[in-house]
């Protein structure tokens, strides 16, 4: 059992959220010191807050609501160092104060991250943010961004 609270503002969407999640870990280890680690998550939010186009609330530009989501990650690691990593998320949104309607948040992150020398790494992300909202007064609304970082890790 685990709680979150998130924030990501991205050009697809600003989300923050406090949740309650529930779900498996698991690791497998490797030949030497690798392993294979995973986890899978169902979670609900509690309170969230997302942008919305329609929020009809004096200039404020996001909607609040609870839902359901689901979060996986894989790792594959070598002497405790996460190597490569894939995660991605699914969050649904139903709005309580603000437009009404509802919110679908998805994420993708791929991960490398290569030791260089010592517990120095160097490494590269990919992600995807979307948002897809329906709302009961107002046409829908797609938005999605990506993002590429390049980054050095300490470890």
């Amino acid at each position: 059992m685990f709680q979150q609270m998130r924030y990501v503002n991205t050009a697809a969407y600003e989300l923050g959220s406090q949740s309650v999640d529930v779900g498996l870990t698991y690791q497998h280890d490797l030949s030497g010191s690798a392993a294979l680690r995973s986890m899978l998550l169902m979670n609900g939010a509690l309170l969230a807050s997302v942008s919305s186009e329609h929020s009809g609330e004096g200039g404020r530009n996001y909607d609040y609501g609870v839902g359901p989501g689901l979060q996986l990650r894989v790792a594959y690691t070598r002497d405790e160092w996460d190597l490569v990593s894939l995660e991605a998320g699914l969050s649904q949104i139903i709005v309580l104060d603000g437009s009404s309607g509802s919110h679908q948040v998805r994420t993708a992150q791929l991960r490398v991250d290569l030791p260089v020398y010592r517990r120095l790494g160097l490494g590269v992300e990919g992600n995807l943010f979307q948002r897809e909202s329906h709302f009961d007064a107002f046409p829908s609304v797609n938005k999605d961004t990506y993002q590429l970082r390049f980054f050095l890790s300490v470890h």
